[in-house]
């Protein structure tokens, strides 16, 4: 009698256990943030280049921001569309690039629309020197001490139909937080500074968030 107990004890668990039944919940493991903060770099270009809109939402801190340059405000400044703040959050970064990788059209300082960005390669994406921490009484990210930052050697390209590409020649600065769950630390993209870049003739080329400014609409 008890070992019939037993085997049906054993067939209702295996009825039960069924991947057909409803009752199943279905176990979803998060994918892992990045390990360290060149991995983190590296998944950021390779989602931009990509144009992976989820991936790179995963790898953005809730509280990210891109600075602007003073030369990219005053250029929208007076235009019918000026820049708002120093700089952009996450939510208008995820903006800008839905808009990116959808080829949705753009618009310059004077109120012309571009024409859409049909792919984006980072030419050279080079760090020069080492991750160190934030500087204490950093005005973007005093609540984040535990953040570190590196600069980058940056020459993206922006490809569309109508001017061949956008040139991006600049020095950037990362900002990248760890992000401690349980026993795991992942690394998350906190800020991106951008350094004013000349040309030989000493003008200002086109930076990296004067071509994100014109794909925010």
């Amino acid at each position: 009698m008890r070992k019939s107990v037993l085997l049906l004890a054993v067939v209702l668990l295996m009825v039960g256990c069924s991947d057909d039944s409803p009752d199943t919940p279905e176990v979803v493991v998060p994918d892992p943030l990045p390990p360290t903060e060149n991995t983190l770099v590296e998944n950021f270009v390779i989602a931009v280049e990509a144009m992976s809109y989820d991936d790179l939402a995963f790898i953005l801190h809730e509280d990210f921001r891109l600075s602007f340059l003073q030369s990219t405000i005053d250029e929208w400044d007076g235009s019918d569309h000026p820049l708002s703040g120093e700089y952009f959050d996450r939510t208008a970064m995820l903006d800008i690039h839905e808009n990116l990788f959808g080829e949705v059209e753009g618009m310059d300082p004077h109120g012309q629309t571009i024409s859409h960005v049909e792919s984006i390669s980072f030419a050279v994406f080079d760090k020069e020197g080492t991750w160190e921490p934030v500087e204490e009484g950093d005005v973007f990210f005093a609540d984040y001490p535990e953040a570190y930052h590196v600069r980058y050697n940056a020459l993206i390209h922006f490809y569309n139909p109508a001017y061949h590409r956008w040139e991006v020649d600049q020095m950037l600065d990362l900002v990248a937080v760890p992000i401690v769950d349980g026993e795991t630390t992942g690394w998350q993209l906190l800020g991106i500074l951008g350094l004013p870049q000349f040309s030989a003739l000493a003008t200002e080329q086109i930076s990296y968030d004067g071509v994100l400014a014109m794909y925010r609409f």
